[in-house]
C-alpha cells in the first residue's frame, strides 16, 4: 500500500475490474481516454491479464483513506498507474481516472501526487509525462503539481466523429515538490 494525504494506493484485483469498467464506460470518463469504444468484461479480463504480465506497466486502485463526503475508508474511488516503463531512460507515461461521483473534490490530484512521489522515488524515474486532450478540466491540477506542456499535437486523436488536438505534458524528477 503506498499513501498519500486522502488517497492509498494498493494493486488491482480482478473484483475491482466491473467498477473500472463501469467507470471507463461513463461518458464523463470516456471523454478524456484514448478508447473510443464501450469496454466489456471481456476487455477488462483481457486489459487485466496483459498489464499483470508486464513488467513495463505498474497500475494501481486510488482507495479513499478517509471518512468524507459520503466515503467510507478503503472505498475503491478510481485507477492510476505508469505505463512503457523505461528504466534505462528512467521515465514512463502516467495514467489516471476518478471515478464519476468522486471527480472534484481533490482525489485526483492526492492520487496522482502520491503516483508521482512513488515513481520518483520508489522506482527511480527521472521524468513522468502524459497526454492529455485539449480542454480536459484536469490541465490546471496537472499543471499546479508542476507539469509542463512539452508539446500541442493537433488532430492528433479521432474521437466522436473528429479529430481532436492534445498536449503532451511532463514533470522531471527535479521539478516534482513531494513535500
Amino acid at each position: 500500500m503506498i499513501k498519500g494525504d486522502r488517497v492509498f494506493l494498493r494493486a488491482l484485483e480482478r473484483e475491482d475490474l466491473p467498477k473500472l469498467r463501469d467507470w471507463r464506460n461513463d461518458p464523463s470518463v470516456r471523454v478524456w481516454c484514448r478508447e473510443f469504444m464501450e469496454l466489456n468484461m471481456s476487455n477488462q479480463e483481457a486489459w487485466f491479464a496483459k498489464i499483470n504480465a508486464d513488467p513495463s506497466v505498474k497500475m494501481f486502485a486510488v482507495c479513499s483513506s478517509a471518512t468524507d463526503k459520503g466515503i467510507y475508508a478503503s472505498d475503491l474511488i478510481g485507477v492510476c498507474g505508469l505505463t512503457s516503463i523505461d528504466p534505462l531512460c528512467q521515465d514512463a507515461e502516467f495514467s489516471l481516472y476518478i471515478a464519476p461521483d468522486f471527480q472534484r473534490h481533490g482525489y485526483g490530484r492526492d492520487a496522482l501526487k502520491t503516483l508521482l512521489e512513488w515513481g520518483f522515488l520508489q522506482a527511480n524515474l527521472n521524468r513522468i509525462w502524459g497526454e492529455s486532450f485539449e480542454g480536459n478540466p484536469a490541465i490546471p491540477m496537472f499543471m499546479s503539481l508542476g507539469f509542463c506542456i512539452e508539446g500541442f499535437h493537433r488532430s492528433g486523436y479521432f474521437k466522436s466523429g473528429r479529430h481532436v488536438n492534445y498536449y503532451t505534458i511532463a514533470l522531471l524528477k527535479e521539478e516534482f515538490k513531494h513535500a
